[in-house]
């Protein structure tokens, strides 16, 4: 179901991204406060985690994580998490709140696929505020029992936080174009350096394109 979102609300979402209040975030993205206020350890592969919950919905929890430990450290706490909260997304922030690695775990038949990502103090957050307004939930998706059927909140997580489609539209748009370019590219003796510069127009066009879209029309378009 398609959430509608205000520039107001959006505002709001960039600026807790930037202050890096997560809790606070997932308030504002509909989701439910957490029933577990307590602070946890894990230890990972030798290494001791801090951990606890910030939000939770139908199931599904997101804890926040004060490390950012390597992707080995990061996959192996996906499967001990996963002994208890099956469905889950990881919020991982250092120390300083100066670094954020989001990260969840695609599942696909016997494989399990981690997909992270970050945002540094000093961004925008635009990037990762085009991914999360996915996740968010209108007060009409709840039932009459007061919750959101759990596969509609998985379905989520998988449009903000799975990546490969991106990856895929991004290739298959390159490669209707890439032949076009080249015949248009004259003064370049060296192929090279012609290849070069349109790789680079090619990643510049994808983004303008594709994300920087996404942000402008955000605020009078569903999301969906």
């Amino acid at each position: 179901m398609a959430t509608k979102i205000t520039p107001k609300e959006l505002e709001k979402i960039r600026n807790l991204i930037q202050q890096f209040d997560f809790k606070t975030l997932f308030n504002q993205l509909g989701w439910s406060k957490p029933s577990d206020n307590q602070h946890h350890t894990v230890t990972v592969n030798s290494q001791v985690l801090s951990y606890q919950h910030i939000a939770q919905l139908s199931g599904v929890v997101v804890l926040q994580i004060t490390a950012i430990p390597d992707s080995k450290i990061r996959l192996a706490m996906h499967e001990d998490i996963s002994r208890l909260h099956h469905e889950h997304l990881l919020v991982f922030v250092d120390a300083n709140n100066t670094q954020t690695c989001w990260s969840w775990l695609k599942r696909d038949g016997k494989k399990s696929q981690p997909r992270s990502h970050s945002y540094f103090k000093g961004q925008t957050g635009d990037l990762l505020l085009s991914k999360i307004i996915n996740m968010m939930v209108d007060f009409k998706e709840f039932d009459e029992n007061g919750t959101v059927p759990i596969v509609e909140v998985t379905e989520k997580l998988r449009n903000a936080l799975d990546i490969e489609p991106i990856t895929k539209k991004f290739f298959k748009h390159f490669q209707e174009k890439h032949g076009d370019f080249v015949n248009e590219i004259h003064g370049i003796a060296n192929e090279k350096n012609t290849s070069v510069l349109l790789h680079r127009l090619m990643v510049i066009w994808f983004l303008q394109k594709n994300i920087f879209w996404i942000i402008a029309t955000a605020t009078i378009y569903p999301i969906i």
